[in-house]
C-alpha cells in the first residue's frame, strides 16, 4: 500500500473576516493593554497576528491586554513603531 505526504502550508491571516471579540472593545483606554487591544481591534487584527508582528507569543499579547503583564522595553518598543505611537 502507497504512503503519501501531505504538506500543508500558507500564511497565518493577519486580518480576521469575521471579527468577533469575547472582550468589550475599550472606548475609552486607560491601561497599556486597553491601548494595545483598542489599536489591535481597530485593525480587525488577531492576538496571532500582532504576536508574530512583535516577535513574542500570542499569550503574551493576552497578557497584556488583560494587565497581567506589562511588555518588556524591546516588546513595548516594537508595539510603538507597529501602532505608530511615538518611542
Amino acid at each position: 500500500m502507497p504512503f503519501y505526504e501531505i504538506v500543508i502550508s500558507g500564511d497565518l491571516p493577519l486580518i480576521s473576516k469575521g471579527f468577533v471579540s469575547t472582550q468589550a472593545y475599550p472606548e475609552h483606554p486607560k491601561t497599556y493593554g486597553d491601548r494595545i487591544r483598542k489599536w489591535r481591534m481597530d485593525n480587525r487584527l488577531l492576538r496571532t497576528s500582532v504576536a508574530l508582528l512583535v516577535g513574542v507569543h500570542r499569550g503574551s499579547i493576552a497578557n497584556w491586554e488583560q494587565g497581567i503583564h506589562i511588555p518588556s522595553i524591546v516588546s513595548r518598543y516594537k508595539l510603538c513603531q507597529l501602532m505608530g505611537s511615538p518611542s
